[in-house]
């Protein structure tokens, strides 16, 4: 008797995930350290080979973006990106989830997301005298809006905008 609300739950839990993949997209844009959409195409050997080739230039490729997230642009053009070991990038990283793939006997072919430690991540970059900016702010909207008294440069530089007037 137990089993079958148990059963129907997770149909539903399960239906929610299939269907509600905008739900992981917002989790990569909101998560100042998750890195979404990173592009690979690998070769080797073999199947296994080149997918583990794909994870590792993805995870290079993240980090990349994401220090150029993280930093102030001109800090970063003084000191340049640091060049990071493997075995610490490992570290850095929390999981590398697929968006979409492609393979064959030689090639893998991915969108993959990259989610990295952001403790971890902010030590490394303080560490090499590199700020650390993570906070991200609301999105703002601007709207080109004027008043009764628009003087005539204005006016000529946005065609159209004197006859708007602001919302009050």
């Amino acid at each position: 008797m137990k089993a079958a609300p148990l059963a129907a739950l997770a149909a539903f839990a399960l239906a929610l995930c299939a269907f509600a993949p905008g739900l992981a997209s917002a989790q990569v844009r909101d998560n100042v350290y998750a890195v979404g959409g990173v592009q690979v195409d690998e070769t080797a050997a073999n199947a296994a080979a080149a997918q583990q080739a794909g994870f590792s230039a993805a995870q290079r490729q993240a980090f990349n973006r994401l220090v150029q997230r993280l930093t102030i642009p001109d800090e970063l053009s003084r000191t340049s990106l640091p060049a990071i070991d493997e075995a610490v990038l490992e570290r850095l990283v929390l999981s590398v989830d697929v968006e979409e793939e492609r393979r064959s006997s030689t090639r893998y072919i991915g969108r993959l997301t990259v989610r990295f430690d952001p403790s971890g991540v902010r030590t490394y970059l303080r560490g090499h005298n590199l700020a650390v900016v993570d906070t991200r702010t609301a999105p703002v909207l601007a709207v080109a809006a004027a008043g009764p008294d628009v003087a005539p440069e204005t006016a000529a530089i946005w065609p159209g905008l004197g006859s708007r007037r602001l919302w009050r």
